[in-house]
């Protein structure tokens, strides 16, 4: 997911630096990024190592004021059965990583006024399995439950300091990770279980990223986002049906249409008022942030990061 977040902030104006082991890995997505983007070498469980990455980065690009922690790990097993090796591993990159990571993020920013400019923006990519049983995943489960509460504890801490710390708790998207097993025989019974018996693609998550990383959430900090699909019906490209559960009884539905939004996109209140015709019962942007990633996906709008502001394409 890292290299899908790093292109939607760069598609967004952002200068994007991407860290990994091997920086040489990374060669083919700066060449696609372009010049405003960076590749460093970065080992999350070494503090020395995050320590010379966040040096790099900013010698490449200038000061840091936006980070997603999104390295992490898994050894599926039942904990009967896990060898403690591979305990520790998990432990290290998902819990121990994302604490170097955001601490070091965080004296960066600090060090370059984040308390007069209240830009600070960490992001930790937690997880379902933080508030959900995931049999065979016990360490997983339990690092992306730490790091949830670690966000909340740093946000708290950092508030002060101009620095909003949040975290995303995807539902099941198919990567490295976990592939093999959703293709599996019993990776396939579980999706069969879902309400939309579908895996989330990593673009599901763009609205809510891009929100948490931009100005327009600044008032946002300490929040673990469920990221996951729900039974709730979005129409195509030109039109949003959703049912109202005001009128569920009556069996109201309720249409926002492309050109609804593009003609408020200039006007928050207005644009309030269309996310509540959508669901007047939730007060989240859930559902106009799908529609707008599906006018975006279309090129009919686009998405300032610098100012969290939707603009016609």
């Amino acid at each position: 997911m890292g290299r899908h977040f790093a292109q939607i902030a760069s598609a967004a104006g952002a200068k994007v630096a991407v860290a990994a082991r091997r920086a040489d890995r990374l060669d083919a997505l700066v060449t696609e990024l372009g010049a405003n983007a960076a590749a460093v070498a970065m080992d999350v469980e070494d503090e020395a190592s995050v320590v010379a990455g966040f040096d790099a980065a900013e010698k490449a690009l200038g000061p840091i004021d936006t980070v997603i922690a999104n390295a992490g790990m898994n050894h599926r097993g039942m904990a009967l059965d896990l060898a403690i090796e591979d305990f520790d591993k998990i432990v290290s990159v998902n819990f121990r990583g994302v604490f170097l990571t955001a601490r070091e993020a965080a004296k960066r920013m600090i060090a370059h006024g984040s308390k007069e400019s209240k830009r600070g923006r960490i992001l930790i990519v937690s997880s379902l399995g933080a508030h959900k049983v995931l049999p065979g995943l016990v360490t997983y489960c339990a690092t992306k439950a730490g790091v949830l509460m670690m966000g909340k504890a740093f946000a708290r801490e950092w508030a002060n300091q101009g620095i909003n710390v949040n975290s995303i708790c995807p539902g099941f998207i198919s990567t490295e990770l976990n592939d093999t097993f959703l293709e599996s025989e019993p990776g396939q019974k579980m999706i069969s279980g879902f309400p939309r018996r579908r895996t989330m693609q990593e673009s599901d998550l763009d609205g809510t990223v891009l929100h948490l990383l931009s100005d327009a959430s600044r008032a946002i900090t300490g929040a673990g986002v469920h990221c996951r699909r729900r039974p709730r019906a979005i129409g195509s490209v030109t039109a949003a049906v959703v049912k109202s559960k005001r009128r569920r009884n009556e069996g109201t539905s309720i249409m926002v249409r492309e050109e609804d939004v593009l003609a408020q996109l200039d006007k928050p209140r207005a644009l309030y008022g269309l996310q509540q015709r959508l669901d007047p019962s939730n007060k989240s942007t859930d559902a106009l942030q799908e529609l707008l990633m599906r006018m975006r996906t279309a090129g009919t709008v686009k998405f300032d990061i610098k100012t969290g502001k939707w603009s016609k394409a």
